[in-house]
C-alpha cells in the first residue's frame, strides 16, 4: 500500500458521485488504501467521526451551488482545522486534491473557481498541501440550450470529462 486516501464529497444528481468514483479507481490502481465518504443533506458538520488527520491524501469534492460548495461538506473540515494549533498549520507531506461539478450554462470552468479554492483552504488548514483542483461540467437537466456555455450540458460528465478526471488524478498522485 501507498497510503491511506479519503474520499470526502457531496453530490446530489449524481455528477460528484461519477468524479468520485473515478478517483477511487485511480488510487485503486496506484494501490492506495480508500475510504469514501458521502455527506448527505442530513449530515451534521459538528457531530461526525472522521478523522481527516489519519489520512495521507485527501479528495474534497462538491456540487458547486451558487458559486461554492454544499456547506456542511465544508465545515465538516472546518470544525476539525478548528481544533488543530494554529502554529503547525504548514502544509505536507499529506497532499490533497479538490474537485467541483458545476451546470456551466453561464460561465464555464470559471464557474467552480470559488468553490475549488474554498475546498483546497478548508484541507489546506489541516496541513494537506494542495496538489490539484478539478472542475468538471455536469448536467443540471435532461434539456440543453443553444445558448448555455456548453449547450450539451445535458449529456455531460461525458467519457472525454472522465478521462480528464482519471489524466488529472493520476498527475495528483505522482507529486506525492
Amino acid at each position: 500500500m501507498n497510503g491511506r486516501n479519503l474520499i470526502y464529497y457531496a453530490s446530489f444528481t449524481g455528477n460528484t458521485e461519477l468524479v468520485a468514483k473515478v478517483i477511487e479507481e485511480v488510487f485503486e490502481e496506484a494501490d492506495w488504501e480508500n475510504d469514501i465518504v458521502k455527506v448527505g443533506r442530513d449530515f451534521d458538520p459538528k457531530h461526525h467521526e472522521i478523522d481527516f488527520l489519519s489520512y495521507d491524501f485527501i479528495c474534497v469534492g462538491s456540487p458547486v451551488l451558487w458559486h461554492v460548495p454544499f456547506d456542511p461538506l465544508l465545515w465538516g473540515i472546518r470544525t476539525v482545522s478548528h481544533r488543530v494549533e494554529y502554529g503547525s498549520m504548514k502544509t505536507g507531506p499529506k497532499r490533497g486534491l479538490a474537485f467541483a461539478t458545476y451546470g456551466g450554462a453561464h460561465f464555464g470552468e470559471h464557474e467552480a473557481d470559488a468553490a475549488l479554492i474554498l475546498l483546497e483552504l478548508a484541507y489546506e488548514h489541516l496541513g494537506f498541501k494542495s496538489v490539484g483542483k478539478i472542475a468538471v461540467p455536469g448536467k443540471v437537466s435532461h434539456r440543453g440550450m443553444k445558448d448555455w456555455y456548453f449547450p450539451d450540458m445535458h449529456t455531460r460528465p461525458n467519457h472525454n470529462d472522465l478521462d480528464r478526471v482519471r489524466a488529472m488524478t493520476i498527475e495528483a498522485i505522482a507529486v506525492v
